[in-house]
Formats: structure tokens, C-alpha cells, sequence
């Protein structure tokens, strides 16, 4: 990923993160992993990768990783 994607990446891990409650039927709260999940979500689409498949390479920096390339 490129330096400006980490830091977004950088950003959405520092927000403060709210308890999950679950009200009734509805879930608040989880906007942050949401946030995380969708912002893989996008890194895969743009570089072809499935988005939960992504793992960090050891000794390489937080740049740099290692995913399952999509079916085509």
C-alpha cells in the first residue's frame, strides 16, 4: 500500500473507539471496525487481493503485505 493509504489506514485505527451496545435490534457502536473493513475492502478492490486475507510480511514494514490474489 502507498504511504497515503497507511495513513488513512493510521487514522481510522487512532479514532477512539465506542462500545458496541445492541439496543433493541439495532448494533451501535462498531462504526470503527466497519470503517477498517471497508477501507480493505477498497485496497482490495484497487489492487486485486481478497480483502480479509491481507497479513502483515515480518521485518518489512507496515507498508508492505501479503494477501490471496482474487479469483478472476
Amino acid at each position: 500500500m502507498t504511504a497515503e493509504e497507511f495513513e488513512q489506514i493510521k487514522a481510522i485505527a487512532q479514532r477512539p473507539a465506542i462500545p458496541v451496545m445492541m439496543i433493541g435490534s439495532v448494533i451501535t457502536g462498531d462504526e470503527k471496525q466497519e470503517d477498517a473493513n471497508g477501507f480493505w475492502k477498497r485496497l482490495a478492490d484497487k489492487y486485486g487481493f481478497e480483502w480479509d486475507s491481507a497479513e502483515p510480511i515480518s521485518g518489512k514494514g507496515h507498508t508492505h503485505f501479503t494477501a490471496i490474489p482474487k479469483k478472476q
